[in-house]
């Protein structure tokens, strides 16, 4: 089952080549026949899965299966029957050799089924958008075209195996045909239990138990304590105990080491645990603490060897789970190598096969069976070294292919022994010869569209996309997709068009969202997926190729742009277009639906776009809910700016630019207390955002604002507008921490301000400023209500004076600092006026900080740019005293 192939290859326009390019990939058909070197991009196969360690994950019983009848087993599996035509005696031993080999590398962990977690990861599989490419499995469902069918799902995997495989699916698929929902490990184990409902799975008992019960803060001696009951279990299964707090288990069982060698154990328990092998302590995670991971290591000879878990629960969450590593053995779950006896243990196979036993024998065998079977031109496994030709096979490039028959090999609807039954239609087949006559004629390079259509039909990303009229959600799958917010109509539950998109998000974004995935559509259920940027790294230049808009002409504004912006803080706000009651900004919800985040706007999106856009959202979008706010291109807004609709959207497109620094818009938090400093500055003591716990803001009248921090030793904050919003700590409970309400804060150096250097290469003491021997004074006022802050380091006692100024649109504060050292005064002692990733000299004692702020110093000697990050002042005292005044203008 190909989705893409099958949902598009009749269509009255279908072309059958690029039809069959698509099979050609997905069928890994150019693993064994190459591409010529200029047809690579165009035909680049499909990676099968990695097998490194399948046998973590996937059952024996399952890989048999799988390995005599792939399409039986797997309704839909691209991979072919490798063994079809020979012998069943000779079929069934080639298999039994590979899956010895495969099933060497561990031992597949097994789960009880929780009906609990099934019920959540049933809603969360119809809502995040597993239905997009499978079919719903809802009592009742029909049976949808174009799904990848999860049959036999629940005995292929154990649940914690389905579990991590859906966590990170490109870590064993890279090729993205599965690609990564943004799952929690909570999400993917309740969807596993969802999955495997049906395995039915008998665990195994593979040790001894006995269960205690009582209130420990470490691990008792059990020996000398009565049980409450004992039995044999599932090893490290905490169902024995009927109680959830306040219990014990100790649990005996046998290790048989595969070879001798030095082997490395983890016990992760919440709370103590203790593993103990041959009567030696090698794991010791006692105590009580929450989930928590010990490891140890021991040398074993090959055999038996008697193990021993204990295991206390006091309270609260509670959680067991070991894991070892040996000699050419890689790290997985201890539960599935132990054994009741000191016999090698029988694997139970969920499918009612007969039990899988170990053949150490038919290693060698299958490893090379591997290889020249063909296993190895598609599959990585690390076992096997042998490069993709060295099989018994003579692979034929694919442009020979077409001088020959092309109604044979692979492509024959009777297969001979030796040649992969890949059980094509004769739709398929037809497309594949197409294809591979149009490979034979000639360098096969495709257009830029004809990529991109390529790629998205591969991934599959019409199931959820349209671009350029071509796929998106189909009528069928319609009502599978939901949203938060029932107002927002379609929008709400539909993923977004990608006609244009190339000319809509920057090259940035372009390749991040399908490369890493998103969730920036809050309202909506269904999730943007990880494709991995191996599989689409090339979209963005494709789609920047393809999509292009008319240039917007740049907008020359007769005012400061710290105007600009306010205007565009005006414009976004309640009292103006209101684009927060739909939009969140900065963290804040919005008053109303809640749609995409403003504050990352200007990282996203194009400018001529946004310009054009926001003039006629229904020409980019049809049936979006997005108002047009300026009707046939006029502003409503006459006295704002010039009241032009290009100058009121570029002073909204500057004002994002801010981003997250951008101050929030008038309206946005609804019950705020401003507090507004009039004729004296105002000192607010609480949390502020940024600050440790002792931050204190003052506010002045000038409309310039900052934030010391009492237990750090600095300035670290300067902003302008709006002083803070109150509410947050004077209302409720109080708590977390609160943000300035005005304009641009500026982020100044953290850390200790003095220091003593032994040399400008030495690094500045990362130690917190009480652990350097600092010493808040407390602070005093002024007449003007001023406050100076006052601190003392070792023998010095420092004056921080900070006072506001105002010149036209620009804000500065001159920062005073008075050290006094008494009669000896220490050498070598800095003043750390920045610290930055850039330090910029303009003028004499001027400089530019980040290309944002910018500093001026008057102090005794000339500053200092040290390790090109930090602008160092050295200290001269002259009658005890030294004094820096440090000018922050932004």
């Amino acid at each position: 089952m190909v989705p893409g192939f099958e949902r598009f290859h009749s269509a009255a326009d279908a072309d059958p080549a690029a039809n069959g390019r698509v099979l050609l990939t997905e069928l890994n058909c150019t693993s064994c026949h190459a591409p010529a070197d200029a047809q690579h991009a165009a035909l680049e196969a499909k990676q099968a899965p990695i097998l490194n360690e399948v046998a973590q994950r996937v059952r024996p019983g399952y890989l048999r299966k799988f390995l005599a009848d792939p399409q039986a087993t797997k309704p839909g599996a691209t991979m072919p029957d490798m063994f079809a035509g020979l012998p069943a005696a000779e079929k069934e031993e080639r298999i039994e050799a590979i899956v010895q080999f495969l099933a060497a590398s561990g031992t597949v962990a097994e789960e009880m089924f929780d009906r609990g977690r099934a019920q959540k990861g049933e809603k969360k599989f119809h809502e995040i958008g597993c239905i997009a490419c499978h079919n719903p499995r809802l009592e009742g469902a029909a049976e949808l075209p174009n799904s990848v069918p999860l049959v036999g799902i629940e005995k292929k995997y154990s649940i914690p195996s389905l579990a991590k495989f859906l966590g990170d699916p490109l870590a064993v698929r890279p090729s993205g045909r599965m690609p990564q929902l943004p799952l929690s490990g909570d999400d993917a184990r309740n969807l596993a239990h969802f999955l495997g409902a049906g395995a039915n799975v008998q665990m195994l008992k593979n040790a001894r138990y006995r269960y205690y019960e009582g209130d420990w803060s470490q691990l008792p001696d059990f020996d000398k304590l009565k049980p409450v009951k004992e039995g044999e279990c599932t090893a490290m299964d905490l169902s024995v105990s009927p109680n959830d707090d306040q219990f014990g288990v100790v649990y005996e069982s046998f290790f048989i080491a595969p070879k001798q060698g030095r082997y490395q154990f983890w016990l992760h328990s919440d709370d103590g645990s203790r593993l103990v092998i041959d009567g030696e302590r090698v794991v010791d995670n006692d105590d009580i603490h929450g989930p928590a991971t010990k490891d140890g290591a021991i040398e074993l000879a090959a055999g038996p060897h008697e193990v021993r878990i204990e295991f206390f629960e006091a309270a609260g969450g509670v959680e067991l789970r070991g894991e070892f590593q040996g000699p050419g053995i890689a790290r997985q779950s201890l539960v599935g190598a132990l054994s009741l006896t000191r016999e090698p243990i029988e694997r139970p196979d969920p499918s009612g096969d007969a039990p899988f036993r170990p053949n150490p024998k038919l290693f060698d065998v299958g490893r090379k069976l591997f290889v020249s079977s063909g296993c190895a031109q598609c599959h990585v496994h690390q076992g096997v070294k042998e490069s993709a030709g060295d099989g018994d096979a003579k692979l034929r490039p694919l442009a020979e292919l077409a001088q020959g028959s092309l109604t044979a090999g692979c492509l024959g609807e009777k297969q001979r022994p030796g040649v992969p039954a890949f059980d094509l239609n004769q739709a398929q087949r037809a497309s594949l010869v197409a294809a591979i006559k149009q490979a034979a004629k000639a360098d096969l390079v495709l257009a830029a569209g004809d990529q991109v259509v390529q790629t998205m039909t591969t991934l599959n990303c019409y199931a959820c996309h349209e671009r350029d009229n071509r796929g998106g959600v189909p009528q069928e799958r319609n009502e599978l997709f939901t949203g938060t917010q029932k107002e927002m109509g379609d929008e709400g539950r539909i993923p977004p068009r990608l006609t244009g998109v190339g000319a809509k998000l920057t090259h940035a974004w372009l390749e991040k969202i399908p490369a890493d995935g998103a969730d920036d559509r809050p309202y909506m259920n269904v999730a943007m997926p990880k494709f991995g940027k191996q599989n689409t790294g090339h979209l963005a230049g494709l789609w920047e190729q393809l999509d292009t808009l008319p240039a917007v002409e740049p907008v020359e504004f007769d005012v400061a742009t710290r105007q600009v912006k306010a205007a565009g803080r005006l414009l976004v706000g309640d009292k103006a277009f209101g684009c927060i009651k739909c939009h969140q900004f900065a963290g804040h919800k919005s008053t109303g639906v809640q749609s995409l985040e403003m504050t990352a706007m200007h990282q996203r999106l194009r400018r001529d776009w946004f310009h054009q856009y926001l003039l006629n959202p229904q020409a980019f979008r049809p049936g979006t809910r997005m108002p047009a706010a300026w009707p046939e291109g006029k502003s409503p807004l006459k006295k704002v700016l010039d009241g032009q609709a290009a100058t009121q959207i570029e002073s909204i497109w500057d004002y994002l630019a801010d981003g997250g620094k951008a101050a929030l818009p008038e309206g946005l938090i609804g019950g705020a207390i401003e507090l507004v400093p009039e004729e004296r500055p105002i000192i607010y003591r609480n949390f502020i955002e940024g600050l440790s716990p002792r931050g204190i803001a003052v506010g002045y009248p000038k409309q310039v604002n900052l934030a010391f921090d009492a237990d750090r030793f600095h300035l670290a904050l300067v902003w302008s507008g709006k002083f803070i919003d109150a509410s947050r700590h004077w209302q409720g409970r109080g708590q977390g921490p609160q943000r300035p309400l005005g304009e641009l804060p500026v982020h100044l150096a953290q850390g200790a301000p003095l220091a003593q250097l032994e040399s400008l290469e030495a690094n500045w003491p990362a130690e917190a400023a009480k652990e350097q021997g600092y010493r808040f004074l407390g602070y005093r006022l002024t007449s003007a209500g001023l406050p100076i802050f006052r601190y003392r380091w070792r023998d010095l006692e420092i004056e921080d004076f900070p006072q506001p100024q105002v010149d036209g649109a620009s804000h500065r504060i001159d920062r005073l600092l008075t050290i006094s050292a008494g009669d000896a005064p220490p050498a070598n002692v800095y003043f750390r006026a920045a610290a930055a990733k850039k330090v910029e000299k303009l003028a004499e004692r001027q400089y530019r900080i980040d290309d944002d702020w910018r500093l001026a110093i008057e102090s005794k000697q000339e500053p200092i740019i040290a390790r090109g990050g930090e602008l160092l002042v050295p200290l001269v005292f002259e009658g005890g005293k030294a004094t820096i005044t440090q000018r922050i203008e932004w």
